[in-house]
């Protein structure tokens, strides 16, 4: 049986048991937040550094799966900005605490369904009691049932880790981060390129004025 890949412990370096993580797995931080500042500079820093090492990679270590490689750094970019936002936080904080509250209360169903006798078993039945005497009914002894909870099975991996990962892809999918800084930096060379010309002219507008008044400063010591 081939082993099936896990690109978040081949490619970024987890655990060869995480299988599915989510975003706070994903990104290395806790659900409970005692320092939202520094909760998200840790966002910021650990997505970053996935990113790169996705970056990094070679044609000879990403091969055929080239398709994944793109959907796991848009998967890392979609739950940096779900984490660094509050109400989008909250919100998938709360999905994924009713998804494990669902596993914990799931149970099986041999376990609720009733026991019907068939035909044949109520009719032994009727023969057995008509041949013996009629005795006193004794205390019938009910056992203690314990409730089982149903652990999920495992979903075969690449296709568990790709369903995610599609299903993050087909949303609109944010900036990468490097290209808003990029942009931002663009945006403000502009405006310090702009801001030169008019300072220029400002300049050369106060030359002449201080000029003419030399000129004129001149003319009445003369007379």
């Amino acid at each position: 049986m081939t082993k099936q890949f896990n690109p978040f412990h081949e490619w970024l370096g987890f655990d060869e048991s995480v299988t599915k993580p989510h975003h706070f797995q994903l990104l290395g931080v806790k659900t409970m937040i005692e320092d939202p500042i520094g909760f998200r500079k840790k966002v910021h820093t650990q997505a970053k550094k996935l990113l790169n090492q996705l970056e990094a990679m070679s044609d000879e270590q990403i091969g055929s799966r080239t398709k994944l490689h793109t959907r796991l750094r848009k998967h890392i970019v979609k739950a940096h900005d779900i984490l660094q936002d509050d109400q989008q936080r909250k919100a998938y904080l709360k999905t994924i605490r009713a998804k494990s509250r669902l596993h914990k209360d799931s149970k099986p169903l041999e376990s609720t369904a009733p026991l019907i006798p068939s035909p044949s078993q109520l009719a032994s039945a009727k023969k057995s009691s008509s041949a013996k005497k009629p005795s006193a009914p004794e205390p019938q002894k009910t056992e203690a049932k314990t409730d089982q909870t149903v652990i999920p099975m495992a979903i075969p991996l690449q296709r568990e880790i790709e369903a995610e990962i599609e299903e993050s892809s087909s949303e609109t999918s944010p900036p990468n981060i490097a290209v808003q800084y990029q942009k931002r930096t663009s945006t403000i060379n502009k405006r310090k390129r702009s801001l030169i010309v008019p300072i220029l002219c400002v300049l050369m507008l106060l030359l002449s004025v201080a000029g003419l008044i030399y000129i004129v400063a001149v003319n009445l010591k003369a007379f």
